[in-house]
């Protein structure tokens, strides 16, 4: 196993200071003995925002929630990435919404007079395509 002492991790030292039980902050310096040699600056937090949730967050978020309603997911979604504590631009988007103008009556789930709910996507400015939102019994397939 390497460790700081080891190339290439020894060519960097980290001090941190401990504000709270939940909350690191940080410098990183490169081993020099000038006085500019600071890297960066960083926090670190166990509690933080949702927009900063991992997988494993994910996963319980994800288990515990119920199917949307096909209504509550119309209009304009925008996701984002996330890196080093930062949010990037958004990065793809997603434009769901009812399609009145089809030429079948029938719905998502086979019932007649039901409206269709489309989803638009954008992914990077690159990849565009539209698909049909199909409702399951306790999700949304897309």
């Amino acid at each position: 196993m390497d460790t700081l002492l080891d190339p290439p991790y020894n060519q960097f030292y980290d001090v941190l200071k401990f504000v709270d039980q939940d909350t690191i902050l940080g410098k990183a310096f490169f081993r020099t003995l000038t006085p500019d040699s600071d890297m960066l600056t960083f926090s670190m937090s166990r509690k933080y925002p949702f927009e900063f949730m991992d997988e494993a967050d994910h996963e319980i978020f994800y288990n515990k929630m119920k199917k949307p309603t096909l209504e509550s997911m119309a209009g304009i979604w925008e996701g984002q990435l996330v890196s080093d504590s930062a949010w990037t631009e958004p990065v793809f988007s997603f434009i769901y919404y009812f399609d009145d103008k089809c030429n079948s009556n029938i719905g998502n789930d086979g019932n007649q007079d039901k409206k269709i709910l489309n989803k638009n996507y954008l992914f990077g400015r690159v990849i565009a395509e539209t698909a049909r939102v199909e409702e399951k019994d306790d999700y949304l397939y897309i």
